[in-house]
């Protein structure tokens, strides 16, 4: 009956039959169900027991009544046992609308008892992210009363405050007057919809720092309702941008003062050490000898402490060791084991193109070892220009350069060359070692790669190859002639 009911709604089902209760406890084991029926007499049990088992085993699958004797107060009972309904047999027009309406009923009862589940869960992970956070995050409502928070926001408002966050209490009557005008502007621009930082300089027993708090509209449809507040500790962050910010001044400064002296560094030593010497004035050697120790620190600091390999930080030149008199002129390192410079009427033009002052002191200084000088661009742009006006037999260049790099300037002067029929050597100058740099340049039409921080031997013997390349330009020059 039940079957060919089912049938008549076009409903597809599977029906399992248990005729006593060994196959009913069998028959609850092997698999799921959707929808229990359940006679209240069983051979070997009855239905109350039925439904204690089905409430036990599987709480979620609806249990039906159908029963030819089930009184009034029985039927009561299996209801609050959790029996979703009771058909009676004589009656069962009523068992095809009351099925269909408990399986609705059931599946969303299913549906919100998972989502409720996925609610709890995504409640516990988003609690776990915010507790866990070195940030304090909170909320208040327009009036800034605190409506959640976290244990970092709490210990922030112990720093300002010197009282911990408590939920329903009005943060804004414990800041500071000054802190409190701030805030209420912020409350202002948020009811409007902005998202903005504010930073605070705090103080509290045992320190000082500064904080960054963001303000964030809370909206319910298109009105705010309340502020979602973050709030960072940028303590270290601000003490270290000031920290560079004066490395950078003094970078800046002593830039300035070699541009203008157009010394190098190594120079000025040399210069300290003589005056040092020929000063009567006890507190002026003193001082002159700190001026030779600080610039010989800032070699040592960027690791070139090659640069002094013929003369030891801390110490005179050898040239300047012994009393005034006849002195021997030092010999520069030559290219190739001889002094080329008396017997060649044409010196090596040579451009460095460098943006850091401090690697350009450092090259020019390698260069002067070498009995060379140069000229200095410090971007790619100006490396270009000063090629198209110069023209140079060895081009230095530096990779990474703001407005234009090393690889657009050397592929710029290589389309000048095809203009004139020039070709100077350009050695690449780069930190960058990653696998394809170095194709990266040749592709470029540089001619050589020179890993930083340079080597005194490695920039030596570029300036031999582009010597020699030089030459064998001019014997070719004299032969067409």
């Amino acid at each position: 009956m039940v079957e060919e009911l089912l049938k008549s709604q076009g409903m597809r089902f599977r029906i399992r039959r248990a005729e006593n209760w060994e196959a009913f406890e069998a028959a609850l084991h092997d698999e799921p169900y959707d929808l229990i029926l359940s006679d209240h007499n069983i051979p070997g049990g009855d239905g109350l027991k039925a439904l204690s088992l089905c409430r036990r085993e599987c709480p979620t699958v609806p249990f039906i009544f159908l029963s030819g004797m089930l009184g009034e107060e029985l039927a009561i009972e299996s209801l609050k046992n959790g029996a979703a309904d009771y058909v009676l047999k004589s009656n069962m027009s009523r068992f095809i609308p009351m099925v269909m309406r408990t399986l609705n009923s059931f599946r969303e009862t299913a549906a919100l008892r998972a989502a409720e589940a996925r609610i709890r869960r995504d409640q516990a992970n988003l609690h776990g992210l915010i507790e866990n956070t070195t940030d304090a995050i909170w909320s208040m409502d327009l009036d800034f009363n605190i409506l959640v928070f976290n244990s970092a926001a709490s210990l922030l408002s112990l720093k300002m405050t010197g009282q911990p966050m408590v939920e329903g209490s009005c943060l804004l009557e414990s800041l500071a007057p000054e802190t409190q005008t701030l805030w209420k502007d912020a409350a202002r621009r948020t009811r409007k919809g902005d998202r903005f930082v504010q930073e605070h300089e705090l103080e509290w027993p045992g320190g000082k720092g500064t904080m960054e708090i963001s303000f964030h509209p809370i909206t319910t449809g298109k009105k705010v309702t309340g502020m979602a507040m973050f709030g960072k500790d940028v303590t270290e962050r601000k003490r270290v941008e000031l920290a560079g910010l004066e490395v950078e001044k003094q970078r800046s400064r002593l830039t300035g003062l070699y541009r203008k002296m157009r010394i190098p560094m190594h120079g000025l030593t040399r210069m300290a050490g003589l005056l040092s010497r020929t000063t009567l004035d006890e507190g002026q050697r003193r001082y002159l000898g700190m001026m030779r120790s600080s610039v010989e620190r800032i070699f040592e600091l960027q690791g070139k402490a090659d640069v002094f390999e013929d003369d030891p930080p801390g110490a005179l030149p050898e040239d300047l060791r012994h009393e005034p008199g006849p002195r021997k002129a030092k010999e520069k390192i030559p290219f190739d084991g001889k002094d080329r410079r008396k017997k060649d009427p044409l010196p090596l033009r040579i451009l460095v193109v460098e943006d850091n002052p401090v690697n350009q002191i450092i090259v020019m200084g390698y260069l002067e070892k070498f009995g060379c000088t140069a000229d200095i661009a410090p971007n790619g742009k100006e490396a270009v220009a000063a090629y198209h006006r110069n023209g140079y037999d060895l081009v230095l260049m530096d990779c990474q350069m703001p407005v234009m790099d090393g690889f657009d300037a050397a592929l710029a002067i290589r389309a000048i060359e095809a203009k004139t029929g020039a070709r100077a050597w350009i050695a690449a100058m780069t930190a960058n070692v990653m696998p394809g740099t170095r194709e990266k340049c040749m592709a470029s039409g540089m001619d050589a790669y020179l890993a930083k921080p340079l080597k005194l031997e490695a920039l030596k013997q570029e300036t031999v190859l582009a010597q020699e390349r030089r030459e064998a330009r001019l014997r070719e020059r004299n032969q067409v002639r």
